[in-house]
């Protein structure tokens, strides 16, 4: 059974969302849309290894530079105490194979 739209939000780090990315791309329709939520573009303070990573941009960010998908990034949240600190922004990756 193929999906339209695919949202991804479980561990966030290492193997587990690269497996959930890759799983997801088996699964999507030709022209389906995927969501990665809690994307962090660098590594934030007081890390917690399986939530607040970077796997999931490392890993989308090797298959758009491999031209496997097209990235595109939101903001999670638009207020000032979550966007000021770059350590802190979340965002969103949405998603489609190429």
């Amino acid at each position: 059974e193929k999906f339209d739209l695919i949202w991804i939000d479980g561990a966030h780090g290492y193997p587990v969302v690269c497996i959930d990315i890759i799983n997801s791309l088996k699964l999507v329709n030709d022209e389906g849309i995927i969501i990665c939520d809690d994307v962090y573009f660098k590594k934030p303070t007081n890390q917690d290894s399986m939530y607040r990573s970077i796997a999931s941009y490392e890993t989308l960010k090797s298959l758009e530079n491999e031209k496997i998908i097209s990235l595109n990034f939101l903001y999670k949240r638009l207020d000032l105490l979550d966007n000021c600190d770059p350590q802190k922004r979340k965002f969103l990756g949405f998603f489609k194979k190429i």
